[in-house]
């Protein structure tokens, strides 16, 4: 037995509507924009190093493969309190390298207690078997981005302070 006609159209419409949010679900791996404000919403906002895990390839998810490592053991030998120090960030400098690389800037403002502290977090994206991840990404005193790796390399700590 057939759906009847109207059963059938009303179907069809209720999928014209879900088109629509199921194209929006798949931007976000489609724009390299949303990935680096989805791994800085992760990383440096939630320190939810998991989550931010599934942004990243490369150096970038070798990092935080470390870094996630070294609060596991730290949490293993002591009971951490709950990270103290709000991180907040500003609409960042984007730019496009060629077809295949993204660079985002992120004025960062960290607050913990009376403390502020200004940092910038630079995050490279690149497309990668099709998709777009974080490849690198590191912290700089604000106005400074040297090069990875460089003597201003800052890394940001779940701690909740920064050096």
């Amino acid at each position: 037995m057939s759906p009847r006609p109207a059963a059938k159209a009303q179907s069809y419409r209720g999928l014209a509507y879900l088109l629509p949010l199921v194209l929006l679900g798949c931007r976000s791996e489609a724009d390299p924009a949303v990935v680096a404000d989805h791994f800085v919403d992760a990383y440096y906002i939630e320190f939810d190093f998991v989550r931010a895990k599934t942004y990243a390839v490369g150096g970038a998810l070798e990092r935080l493969e470390r870094e996630l490592a070294l609060v596991d053991a730290a949490r293993q030998r002591t009971e951490i309190a709950q990270a103290k120090a709000r991180v907040y960030y500003e609409q960042p400098e984007r730019r496009q390298v060629g077809d295949d690389m993204f660079h985002a800037t992120y004025p960062l403002e960290i607050r913990e207690g009376h403390q502020v502290l200004s940092r910038q977090a630079v995050v490279m994206v690149a497309k990668k078997d099709g998709a777009w991840k974080v490849v690198q990404f590191r912290e700089t005193t604000s106005g400074q981005v040297p090069p990875p790796g460089g003597p201003e390399t800052r890394t940001a700590t779940t701690g909740g302070s920064t050096p």
